[in-house]
């Protein structure tokens, strides 16, 4: 057994005669994080024969690796992360899960749909009742979010209260139920059923979609999608929050961004003007 500089030199002292064909370096963590053992097989070589030998220590590209993993999900919230959904940004050409399956949906000729999700007057919760329970409504909306969704589907926390769901194969009405189906079910949830202070009791999220489908003279990238979705959910914010905005194909030709897909679909309330206007220009 090799344990130390010293014996690392006796062995090689010893092996310059050519006694040893094979070393077998066997890693095993020691407390003091440094030392590295050794075990070496014996072998004879013919006379004359040398024999060359590098030893590479991976333990230091095994944890780069494991940080790299690490670094594309959320600590907090265990989501997938930033990185994760546009890969690393520092570089010219980031590339990521959603520029992935944008290429592939569009190279089969599939939909594609992006949800931007932001928890309204998040600010509020952490002044009012301290950080922790802002961090407790990021877990628990992570995990209800997790409970809404598909396996094919991608969740992720892209920002501090922001959150970014890609529904694979899934069209513009398709995606605004799912979308509203969460909204409402935020909405209902008791985060404090005990009653515990410095933890809120409800919290609202507000939301932009888009979608991606076969044709799309306006979404040509990627980065189209997601600007227009995050687009739609700012109009979701102006609107009142909580509630759906809906960005389409259609409204993007026509200059405008989305139309209140709560207001029209659940509250039934009366079209705005914006909607008033869409609804003029889809006949013309």
């Amino acid at each position: 057994m090799i344990e130390s500089k010293e014996d690392i030199a006796h062995y090689q002292q010893r092996n310059s005669k050519g006694r040893f064909t094979k070393l077998n370096l066997v890693h095993v963590k020691h407390k003091s994080e440094i030392e590295t053992y050794m075990n070496r097989k014996k072998n004879p070589l013919p006379p004359n024969l040398a024999v060359s030998m590098v030893a590479k220590d991976v333990r230091f590209q095994h944890e780069r690796e494991k940080k790299h993993e690490l670094s594309r999900e959320d600590s907090l919230t265990g989501l997938n992360n930033r990185r994760f959904v546009f890969g690393d940004e520092s570089k010219p050409n980031p590339s990521g899960e959603l520029r992935r399956l944008f290429l592939e949906a569009k190279r089969e000729g599939k939909p594609l749909s992006v949800l931007m999700m932001d928890i309204d007057l998040f600010k509020y919760v952490n002044d009012t009742y301290g950080h922790e329970a802002g961090d407790f409504v990021l877990k628990e909306l992570a995990n209800l979010f997790k409970d809404q969704i598909r396996e094919t589907d991608v969740i992720a926390r892209i920002g501090g209260e922001e959150f970014l769901l890609i529904l694979q194969n899934t069209d513009l009405d398709g995606a605004k139920k799912l979308a509203e189906k969460i909204r409402a079910v935020v909405e209902n949830k008791n985060l404090n059923p005990d009653e515990k202070e410095n933890t809120p009791n409800k919290i609202t999220i507000s939301a932009g979609v888009s979608t991606f489908t076969k044709g799309s003279k306006k979404i040509n990238l990627e980065t189209d999608l997601l600007i227009s979705a995050d687009q739609a959910m700012y109009y979701a914010k102006k609107a009142g929050r909580n509630r759906v905005w809906v960005t389409d194909e259609s409204i993007l030709n026509n200059g405008k961004i989305g139309f209140d897909f709560h207001d029209a679909l659940i509250e039934r309330k009366k079209l705005s003007k914006l909607q008033v206007l869409l609804n003029k220009l889809r006949r013309k």
